[in-house]
């Protein structure tokens, strides 16, 4: 009977301290054992990693020993949350972390350890660069880093010349702008809900952030806004205000002209005789006689 209970408490102890993990330090916990204790523990899903380390514990009939000695190995190797609270407040610092970081040679063949999510693929760079046996990165190093993409970030951001021209409430232009920078290959494509503007607007402002330090490593990045980068702004304004004017041009205004019983009635055969409304009928009439007084017959304009 007391050996019941031993086993039992054995067991709480091991599925209290599971559970308190976050998923990613159980994802990192069942890497590390699936290298270092058993192949078995690969087979416990990403999905419910916490309840599969569990009855993988209990399977193998492991002791706290065990248990502790490798959540204590965990809380030394990967870097404190507190250290990704400012990313995770911003969908836009975070597609700027990340697009920095994978670009870097340091972190260029880090795998995928976590979800796809962007939040997720930045763990995955991290820890993964703390994991590496010959040149593993301690958490100072790596806190140094983030501070210093976190500084460079908000110094752009800061003092950019787009987040309040690229208004929160206009979905138009900002489906336009990510448009034209795809179209300019600026645009960073993101694990975003791109129905949602908001999210939309994150990402675009986030490229705009990254095109003075595309693919350089972060020793050479920079926060001041260079002149190529302030001539991309400029031109993409520019488009932008030009489009406005040509959907001006488009846009139908409603006009009241009175018309003869007479006129009104030849308009109205017309349209019909040509299956028009009304007032595309008019329309075409307008057009056709301007053009024929104004412009000759190579359309050069007359007077």
């Amino acid at each position: 009977m007391a050996l019941n209970r031993e086993i039992y408490n054995e067991r709480r102890y091991i599925r209290n301290k599971v559970l308190s993990l976050t998923n990613r330090e159980a994802v990192f916990l069942r890497n590390h054992l699936a290298h270092s204790i058993s192949y078995d523990f690969e087979e416990v899903p990403n999905s419910n990693v916490k309840n599969g380390l569990v009855l993988e514990f209990d399977k193998r009939g492991d002791t706290r020993d065990l248990i502790d000695e490798n959540v204590q190995l965990i809380k030394t190797v990967l870097l404190p949350e507190v250290n990704f609270d400012w990313l995770k407040s911003s969908l836009r610092a975070r597609v700027f972390a990340l697009n920095v970081l994978k670009n870097d040679d340091l972190f260029r063949n880090a795998r995928i350890i976590y979800s796809d999510s962007i939040i997720d693929r930045i763990y995955s760079i991290i820890d993964h660069a703390q994991t590496i046996e010959d040149d593993r990165m301690s958490q100072d190093e790596m806190a140094r880093i983030l501070l210093e993409i976190k500084s460079i970030w908000e110094k752009i951001s800061n003092e950019d010349n787009y987040t309040k021209w690229l208004k929160s409430d206009d979905g138009e232009q900002i489906k336009w702008v990510m448009n034209y920078l795809k179209d300019k290959r600026i645009y960073k494509r993101s694990d975003i809900d791109h129905s949602d503007n908001s999210q939309i607007r994150d990402a675009v402002l986030a490229s705009l952030d990254l095109i003075d330090n595309p693919r350089i490593g972060l020793n050479q990045m920079r926060s001041r806004q260079s002149a190529e980068k302030e001539l991309i702004i400029d031109k993409m304004k520019r488009a932008w205000s030009q489009q406005k004017f040509r959907d001006s041009g488009k846009t139908k205004k409603p006009f009241h002209l009175p018309l003869t019983i007479s006129a009104n009635a030849n308009l109205k055969e017309l349209a019909k005789f040509n299956s028009l409304t009304d007032a595309k009928q008019l329309e075409q009439l307008i057009n056709s006689a301007h053009k024929k007084i104004f412009f000759d017959e190579d359309g050069k304009r007359i007077y």
